[in-house]
């Protein structure tokens, strides 16, 4: 697999809801990526997104004001929508 070619992504460890959701969106889409950056802290994920390290599935209140929200326009597919439940 060339790594040059695919997408590079920040995320969270294994097991994150968010990570799930990129990680189901990209392979049935047949989109090859790598985790370029792992970190649990979404202030760490932020950054290096915003540092250009790579793209993220992140919650809508997270995102920084240099942050771009990508879509199918972008040759990317759709994420599920995630919700957050309390019992």
């Amino acid at each position: 697999m060339d790594r040059a070619a695919d997408l590079p992504l920040a995320g969270f460890p294994p097991g994150c809801a968010y990570r799930r959701a990129a990680v189901r969106a990209l392979e049935p889409a047949g989109k090859a990526f790598h985790f370029a950056y792992v970190s649990a802290s979404y202030e760490n994920v932020r950054a290096a997104v915003s540092a250009g390290l790579g793209i993220a599935a992140l919650p809508a209140s997270t995102l920084a004001r240099d942050h771009v929200v990508l879509s199918e326009e972008h040759g990317l597919p759709a994420l599920i929508h995630l919700f957050a439940i309390q019992s």
